[in-house]
């Protein structure tokens, strides 16, 4: 049996960004050396290195709301400045974040602007790098057209347009847009390519820096070899050669890492990534999605010690059985060089919950609960302000009401379920209790998640351990999602003790098991 579980969520949200994106003319906007300033000085979020976890915000220690617009030290006078933002050398940061403001620059009319940035390299170090000479180049940005801003410095007319990505939190299509002329000015025709019907494993093995290092992933590539299975390491290539690299192979898998955030640039294949845990890197969520690619997000957390930072990278990790981890990697390979064309996970284009707010990030699949039949073991009262309903208006109705809609009687080891009427893989389980069911004697202390395949057979897949506080204290969200690949036909919520259930909303998300077991 393999060692690999489908992650169950992802890193952050996933938004779908469908509308036009703003472009910006301010006067004598200013930089503190990091972040963007109006001449008010209040903070330009768009001109600020964004992210989507834990909220959506500016990705530094500290900025100011209203800063000061008295401490300039020169002003760029006279031109057309555009606003590149935080320059980050991270090949994944600076993937995203130049990408994703470039996408009003065509090469007809790069020349009418000076692009300016904070923090990163200088400009003469930019153009020595391979992947960000490329990336600026390819749009047809040359050296001489680029300042870096290093302290209080202000910009007389300076352009700043809303990134067409965010980090772990939303995309537009202008960013794959950017991609393709990035690939025409580089002189990579993607379309010409023809892929091969193998698939190949991407090594993190040469990586000397970065987030996560896998201390014995060379023995993974060598067993893998052995096995004929073609093992590379992208970093090797120029970046125009790992744009052909990405669109040689029918499909690819490897280790999750900012090098799989260059299936923007793939035009038809599949992906199979393995994450650190059971969370997949909403970056590369976002990428995926918005250009329609498969992609199976995978992890193995229960077989992989993780270890602390090291002086070359935020964390590394080991393989506890690398031998499985062959196993399973080989047979990811022959999946994805196999005619099954449905592998990738579904994530819903639309809002999820019914309390966005309450979930920084995101499930896969859909809320399956939509359409579904729900059951319950007896019928109770309904609480509202001035009637005793005989019966429940349900905990599929799709609204919050703060009180609970459902209500058995009181008996012991009371439940409600939901039948999908198909075999579904669950990815998440949230229960809204509503807050009046603190003045209730039974609370929510007591209960358990079950699934089943036909309604008669019950699997334990959560149990509360009966706190003295009950889970939803004041009626907030309770979220639960699997540590292992879970599926079935039906969910029920089962009370623990001899006081009957009460809900207000429960919502499951998954899909349905089409796609082959791994």
């Amino acid at each position: 049996m393999s060692i690999f579980s489908r992650c169950v969520r992802t890193f952050g949200q996933v938004n779908f960004d469908h509308c036009a994106l703003r472009i910006n003319d301010y006067k004598n906007a200013f930089s503190d050396g990091f972040n963007l300033y109006d001449s008010s000085g209040m903070v330009i979020f768009d001109g600020c290195y964004l992210r989507g976890v834990p909220n959506i915000g500016a990705l530094v220690d500290k900025y100011h709301v209203n800063a000061s617009s008295t401490r300039f030290k020169h002003v760029l006078r006279g031109k057309n400045y555009f606003w590149l933002g935080p320059m980050h050398q991270h090949f994944g940061h600076f993937l995203i974040g130049a990408i994703s403001r470039l996408w009003p620059i065509y090469r007809h009319n790069v020349k009418d602007f000076i692009f300016v940035y904070s923090h990163g390299p200088e400009p003469r170090a930019l153009f020595e790098t391979d992947y960000t000479r490329s990336i600026l180049g390819g749009i047809g940005i040359s050296e001489d057209q680029i300042i870096k801003i290093t302290d209080f410095v202000a910009v007389q007319n300076l352009r700043v347009v809303q990134p067409s990505m965010v980090e772990n939190h939303s995309i537009n299509k202008l960013f794959l847009q950017t991609i393709d002329r990035i690939c025409v000015g580089l002189g990579v025709h993607r379309g010409d390519i023809r892929p091969s019907s193998r698939a190949v494993y991407v090594t993190k093995q040469l990586v000397t820096a970065g987030v996560r290092g896998i201390l014995n992933e060379q023995f993974l590539a060598e067993k893998l070899r052995a096995r004929g299975i073609e093992v590379r390491s992208p970093e090797q290539l120029s970046f125009a050669e790992q744009i052909t690299f990405w669109n040689s192979y029918k499909g690819y898998m490897g280790f999750a890492g900012s090098s799989f955030h260059m299936s923007g640039f793939s035009k038809r294949s599949s992906f199979c990534t393995i994450s650190h845990d059971r969370t997949a890197s909403g970056n590369q969520v976002l990428l995926d999605y918005m250009g329609s690619k498969s992609h199976l997000y995978l992890h193995a957390s229960q077989h992989i010690s993780r270890f602390g930072p090291t002086s070359n990278f935020s964390e590394v990790m080991l393989l506890d059985n690398p031998d499985a981890f062959v196993d399973a990697v080989a047979e990811c390979i022959a999946l994805l060089e196999s005619e099954n064309t449905n592998l990738g996970q579904k994530i819903s284009y639309e809002p999820k919950s019914l309390l966005v707010s309450a979930v920084p990030d995101e499930p896969f699949g859909e809320n399956i609960c939509r359409g579904a039949v729900e059951s319950q073991s007896s019928q109770g009262h309904i609480s509202t302000t001035n009637v005793d309903a005989p019966r429940s208006v349900g905990a599929l109705s799709g609204a919050l009401t703060g009180q609970y809609q459902i209500s058995t009687g009181e008996e012991p080891f009371a439940w409600w379920q939901v039948d999908f009427s198909e075999a579904c893989w669950i990815y998440e389980v949230r229960i809204f209790t509503g807050r009046n069911v603190m003045i209730e004697a039974s609370g929510f202390r007591s209960f358990s998640i079950q699934t089943s395949l036909d309604g008669l057979n019950w699997t334990n897949i959560f149990v509360s351990d009966g706190a003295a506080e009950p889970v939803c204290a004041t009626g907030e969200l309770f979220r639960w999602s699997p540590n292992e690949d879970t599926f079935g036909r039906y969910i029920r919520i089962q009370a623990l003790h001899e006081k009957g259930l009460l809900l207000d909303q429960v919502e499951v998300f998954g899909e349905p098991c089409v796609t082959r077991r791994l």
